[in-house]
């Protein structure tokens, strides 16, 4: 899974690579759902902004 944050820790873009589509689409819900914290921190921010998550099921 992929994701795109704002500084406020909105998540801006979710997407997935390949996988079963039923799991996909399960974690994509719940990463729209979920609430981040804010990046206060510059550097932080800037590590996290686009992340990458391996997400097998």
């Amino acid at each position: 899974m992929h994701m795109e944050f704002s500084r406020d820790g909105t998540a801006l873009k979710i997407s997935t690579s390949n996988g079963d589509k039923a799991y996909c689409e399960a974690i994509k819900s719940a990463a729209h759902k979920a609430k981040f914290p804010a990046f206060n921190n510059p550097e932080v921010y800037r590590d996290f902004q686009k992340s990458g998550f391996d997400m097998r099921g």
